[in-house]
C-alpha cells in the first residue's frame, strides 16, 4: 500500500520576494466568493481586485509592518521553491487593536488547517506585541467564512453597508486577546 506524503507547510513573517505569490493568493481567494455575491457586485469584481493589488497589497511593508502590525505567509515547496499557499495580515489601528486583513489561502491547500493555523500566529504576535482586540470585516454573504472566524472565537458586532451602489453589506467579527 502506498503512503501519500502530506504536504510540508511553513508560515513567516512576509518578505518582498513573496510579491508574487501573494498576489496570486489574493486573486484565488477573491475568484473562490466571485459567485456567493450577487451579480451586480460581480460585476465590479475585478475593479476590487484591482484596487487590493494596487493598494495595501502592493505596499506590504509600509501599510502593514512599519506601521506596527504584520503581515504573514504559508510557503510549501514546490519544485526547489517555496510557493506561498496562503496569507494574512494584521494592521495597526492603535490603541491595542488590529484589523484582520486579507486572509486568504490557494484553493488547492484549503482543507488543511492553514486557515487556523495563520489566524493563530497573527493572534500570537499580536498578544505578545501588545495587542488586546482583534477584528476583521467579512463581506455579506461568505457564511462559511463567519462560520470559521466564530468557530475560533470570534464574535459578531455588527453589520454595515459600505457601497450603495452597488450594495455591498460586511459584517464585523473580533476578539479579545
Amino acid at each position: 500500500m502506498a503512503t501519500v506524503k502530506q504536504p510540508e507547510f511553513c508560515i513567516r513573517q512576509y518578505a518582498p520576494q513573496d510579491q508574487e505569490g501573494v498576489n496570486a493568493v489574493f486573486i484565488d481567494g477573491c475568484e473562490f466568493y466571485r459567485d456567493s455575491f450577487p451579480s451586480h457586485v460581480q460585476e465590479h469584481w475585478t475593479e476590487f481586485i484591482q484596487e487590493g493589488l494596487d493598494g495595501d497589497l502592493s505596499r506590504i511593508l509600509s501599510a502593514y509592518i512599519a506601521p506596527g502590525g504584520n503581515f504573514w505567509v504559508v510557503t510549501t515547496p514546490e519544485n526547489s521553491v517555496h510557493k506561498v499557499v496562503g496569507i494574512v495580515g494584521l494592521e495597526d489601528k492603535g490603541d491595542g487593536v488590529g484589523e484582520l486583513r486579507r486572509m486568504a489561502v490557494s484553493s488547492a491547500f484549503r482543507r488543511h488547517g492553514l486557515g487556523r493555523r495563520l489566524v493563530n500566529e497573527l493572534e500570537t504576535w499580536a498578544k505578545d506585541h501588545g495587542f488586546t482586540k482583534i477584528f476583521l470585516m467579512n463581506g455579506g454573504p461568505k457564511e462559511d467564512a463567519r462560520a470559521f472566524y466564530r468557530a475560533i472565537g470570534y464574535q459578531d458586532v455588527g453589520m454595515k453597508v459600505v457601497s450603495v451602489e452597488p450594495h455591498v453589506e460586511v459584517f464585523q467579527l473580533a476578539k479579545q486577546l
